[in-house]
């Protein structure tokens, strides 16, 4: 859209580095869900090779998987993704649930007391933890998770009337992403403290607080020890289990997480070779015009589709979530900021 309005000179760059970010984004979301693949084997005793090595494994296989699903064609994926957008809400209704059931006492151990005014006000103020503790570190982790709201547009050639259809799913799409993100954030931060140690002898028997440290001091709990050698495990500040811990049942919240990283990478996976394709149909670079071609009724970019695999796949073997997130923000950072300076340069000189 912005090659036809502006001139492909401008929508060039700007469609290599936004497809290119999107391959990223299918390895992130790849790298998540093997992380927490690994992360259920080695609670049960099975270990492929070892901690590393074994997310490299799981997401190969499992980018393989989504290819295959890809290549059978849209319809296949469009099947999945309700199935997957299913799961997901399942997951987020049974997170909700969990939040408002009075926590017993292995739930306190870790750090859950229910909501409370005290802990979302401590939960409001920054804290953040180790050498590259940052707000731009965490904005790097977290930005990439808010990028699936251009889904919708990256596939606009398959969509029956893309001018309607673009401006009404993005704008949900962006409603209804923040609305649930900050549902989360603050259900979250008024229940959970920060420090926890897990260990239920932890729980004060007397009414004495003295020397206690930390905010589950007023609940009765004393996690001083693992506070003041910054060792505790659980709490909102060290616990990334955290979610499915407060759920009603964890292994739902298991299969949300499933869901929604392998949701999106399968969405990544079948935009980031579309913009591909038409960047490659106006040949502007050269050695890239062989990826042009499409086949099948719906013009599929198989050649393309195989190409995102390999970038994928590449990136899988980092195997370190927060360093490919960290890659991935600074591409989609420059691909929105180029977006949003063509659509301020076309509304400014008033382009057709």
């Amino acid at each position: 859209m912005i090659s036809r309005s502006l001139g492909p000179e401008i929508g060039g760059p700007i469609g290599m580095v936004f497809s290119f970010a999107n391959a990223l984004a299918c390895a992130l979301n790849t790298v998540g869900f093997a992380e927490v693949v690994r992360d259920m084997m080695h609670e049960l005793g099975t270990v492929i090779v070892d901690k590393v090595n074994d997310v490299r494994i799981v997401g190969a296989v499992t980018v393989t998987i989504l290819l295959f699903i890809t290549l059978a064609g849209m319809a296949w994926e469009s099947k999945t993704q309700i199935l997957f957008f299913l799961v997901l809400m399942i997951a987020f209704a049974n997170y909700f649930v969990g939040t408002v059931i009075p926590p017993g006492i292995d739930k306190q151990a870790i750090g859950f007391f229910g909501y409370r005014g005290d802990i979302f006000v401590e939960n409001l103020t920054p804290s953040f933890r180790g050498p590259q503790g940052s707000f731009f570190q965490m904005f790097a982790i977290f930005f990439p998770a808010a990028t699936g709201i251009m889904s919708g547009a990256n596939i606009c050639g398959d969509l029956k009337d893309p001018s309607t259809a673009i401006p009404k799913g993005t704008l949900l799409a962006v409603f209804w992403t923040t609305l649930s993100y900050l549902l989360i954030a603050v259900t979250v931060g008024g229940c959970v403290v920060r420090d926890a140690s897990g260990n239920q002898s932890h729980l004060m028997t007397g009414n004495s607080t003295d020397g206690c440290v930390g905010l589950a001091c007023n609940m009765g709990w004393n996690f001083t020890d693992c506070i003041k050698s910054q060792s505790c495990e659980f709490g909102l500040a060290n616990n990334v289990k955290v979610l499915g811990q407060v759920s009603g049942f964890y292994y739902f919240m298991i299969a949300g997480v499933f869901a929604a990283t392998l949701s999106s990478a399968l969405g990544f996976l079948v935009s980031a070779p579309k913009i591909f394709q038409r960047l490659c149909k106006d040949r502007i670079y050269p050695y890239i015009i062989f990826f042009e071609k499409g086949y099948g009724k719906n013009n599929e970019p198989l050649r393309a589709y195989l190409l995102c695999y390999i970038i994928a796949m590449a990136f899988i073997l980092i195997a370190e979530l927060n360093t490919i997130a960290g890659l991935i923000s600074n591409f989609f950072l420059c691909s929105y900021a180029l977006i949003n300076l063509s659509c301020f340069h076309a509304t400014i000189t008033n382009s057709p």
